[in-house]
């Protein structure tokens, strides 16, 4: 049985508040009451947008480019084109994908989108301090915590789940020169990027037997041999994740093994990372850096406000530190087949960049939580992950036995 674009649509909007003639923002306003904007003719274009293959006018238009993108194999877009993709008022940071008879949808969560653009803004202002600090050579690590202060701040935006207010408006600029469409294309990304992993898991067949047909994890399995990274995705043990344990609430076409559930993450994040990689219009150089550093910021989003960063017990995601290692690794493999891109060395100062970024973001986020443990992060770590592109955790001497390790791509400094 195919799926249908219009049951998509009307099952999710019964689902998630909506009509089928409303856009989101309608919801958004009314649900906040805020009626003076509801009357507003300046918003009454975006108001009264009908929903077509999302509920967002601007994830409508980002989706239908990818569509029609030479770069798209014409058998994922028709697959694709029958899934309907929506945002959700739900009060918590979370994406998710849903299939069931005739029918099949995305939905991603305002609070997400929402989060993410504090988590961008701290990378533009750490890779400016970073860089005022190869000039000066002042090893003081103040600089790193202030890049994340905005974080923190943001949550007054976000987390209320009566408020929605959305993107704090200390957002909006940021160093060399960035503005509020910068900072708006690269959440575009991130969210792409969100949309594109739960499309994944609907092209790779973990929800549907529709696109079995389509073989893409042998596919991968292929891909990621030629490129090294066989084992970090399809060589998962027991060593990197606790005992198998039984999955809550099981469907027939998802496996119960933790191990064989992380792994289908890993794949359906390549795949996410693929798709928001496709041009749409735009020079593919500047693309996959969009959709590079989206990814990245809204895996290390989700982590650090759900405090995810390692395994716990019967977890069927990976940490995100391997989550990340394994998109790092990916790009600077998989786009340097693109003859633009091969000849630019800016992909690989990007991966560099990201994985110290990354690596302050998580060494500032456990800092937080358990400052015994886990030191403030500093220049010098930042510098050893930007110089093996990976990321690197520092403990406490005295206790780094209390830390539970279990990733697999990422280096352990324990002071010594």
């Amino acid at each position: 049985m195919t799926w249908s674009l219009e049951s998509g649509r009307k099952a999710f909007l019964g689902t998630h508040r909506g009509m089928p003639d409303r856009s989101f923002w309608y919801y958004l306003l009314k649900s906040q009451g805020k009626n003076e904007e509801l009357a507003s003719e300046k918003l009454q274009d975006v108001l009264t947008w009908v929903p077509n293959l999302s509920n967002c006018p601007e994830l409508d238009g980002e989706i239908s480019r990818l569509l029609k993108d030479k770069e798209l194999p014409k058998t994922w877009s028709d697959f694709l084109g029958s899934i309907f993709v929506g945002r959700t008022l739900e009060t918590e940071v979370n994406a998710d994908s849903k299939q069931r008879r005739g029918q099949a949808w995305v939905g991603i969560s305002f609070q997400y989108t929402s989060a993410i653009p504090a988590y961008i803004a701290a990378y533009d202002r750490w890779t400016a301090a970073f860089q005022r600090r190869q000039t000066t050579q002042n090893d003081d690590p103040a600089p790193i915590m202030d890049a994340f202060a905005g974080i923190a701040i943001s949550r007054s935006s976000w987390a209320d789940k009566d408020t929605f207010a959305g993107t704090h408006p200390t957002l909006s600029t940021g160093p060399r020169g960035r503005n509020a469409e910068y900072y708006d294309e690269v959440v575009l990304a991130a969210e792409m990027f969100i949309i594109g992993h739960e499309y994944g898991h609907h092209l790779l067949g973990h929800t549907s037997k529709r696109a079995k047909s389509f073989r893409l994890t042998e596919h991968l399995r292929d891909e990621l041999k030629k490129l090294g990274l066989y084992r970090l995705v399809f060589l998962r043990s027991a060593s990197q994740t606790t005992e198998p344990v039984a999955v809550k609430n099981p469907t027939p076409l998802r496996p119960q093994n933790p191990l064989v559930l992380q792994k289908e993450e890993l794949l359906a994040d390549i795949l996410g990372l693929e798709l928001v990689g496709i041009s749409r219009g735009s020079a593919k150089a500047i693309a996959v850096q969009r959709a590079v550093i989206g990814a990245v910021c809204a895996l290390l989003a989700e982590a650090d406000i759900k405090h995810h960063w390692f395994l716990g017990e019967g977890d069927t995601h990976p940490s995100t530190i391997d989550r990340i290692a394994v998109l790092l690794r990916l790009t600077k493999n998989l786009f340097h087949r693109d003859g633009e891109i091969a000849a630019n060395s800016m992909l690989d100062r990007l991966v560099s960049q990201l994985a110290a970024f990354s690596t302050a973001c998580l060494q500032a986020s456990l800092h937080g939580k358990e400052p015994t443990i886990y030191p403030a992060p500093t220049w010098n770590q930042c510098v050893r992950a930007m110089e093996t592109s990976s990321v690197a955790l520092a403990t406490t001497r005295a206790n780094v036995a209390a830390v539970k390790m279990k990733g697999m791509s990422w280096e352990v400094d324990n002071g010594q």
